[in-house]
């Protein structure tokens, strides 16, 4: 059975980090592939940028990447209700692996329903964010134990651009923490009003 990582987000933008955090769990968790997952109405946030526009710069992020793929589902944010059987239909022989950076793996009991069906059966891969320690997240999966009485099956790597967030590229898209081609999508097409001028 194939080992499928599903790397579900907002992507607004697809940064370096993103990307060096999927190919180290796809390496390091023996993932036949990454798929990244953008979601149209992510939890606990507004003012997205368009779906098309950030499905578009992840393609142009990954296409150089044999182990990284982009899915759109009928889901518009990740559930386990929904999503799940969602991508079992899509991925009906892997098994699947949920990626999250530490930030998301905070929220872990508080904004997800399903987690212990989750839990019981997809193993996780935490990519650590520099404001996150380890011991906080190993107390957070600790509680999860103790709440939800399964085992988990958790890997915890570090992460390489682990002070890379979106919101800060949204303000100054120059910055080489995007690759050049979605750099360059993001100028022909002024988002963020970064090339509006120009």
């Amino acid at each position: 059975m194939s080992r499928i990582g599903i790397y579900p987000g907002t992507f607004d933008p697809i940064h370096q980090g993103h990307i060096a955090f999927a190919l180290a769990a796809a390496k390091q968790a023996k993932l036949e592939r990454v798929v990244l997952l953008p979601e149209t109405q992510p939890r606990k946030k507004t003012g997205v940028t368009d779906i098309a526009h950030r499905v578009a710069m992840l393609q142009h992020a990954v296409q150089s990447f044999s182990h990284l793929q982009v899915m759109t589902l009928q889901s518009r944010q990740f559930t386990v209700g929904q999503t799940l059987p969602e991508l079992r239909q899509h991925l009906p022989t892997a098994e699947l692996v949920l990626l999250m950076g530490s930030d998301v793996a905070k929220t872990l009991g508080h904004h997800w329903q399903g987690l212990g069906e989750l839990l019981r059966t997809v193993p996780l891969v935490i990519g650590m964010r520099q404001d996150d320690t380890l011991s906080a997240i190993q107390s957070q999966l600790n509680k999860l134990v103790a709440d939800y009485k399964v085992p988990l099956d958790v890997m915890i790597i570090p992460s390489t651009y682990s002070t890379l967030s979106s919101s800060h590229i949204r303000t100054l898209p120059q910055v080489p923490a995007v690759s050049d081609n979605v750099l360059g999508y993001i100028s022909r097409h002024r988002l963020y009003g970064f090339g509006a001028s120009q």
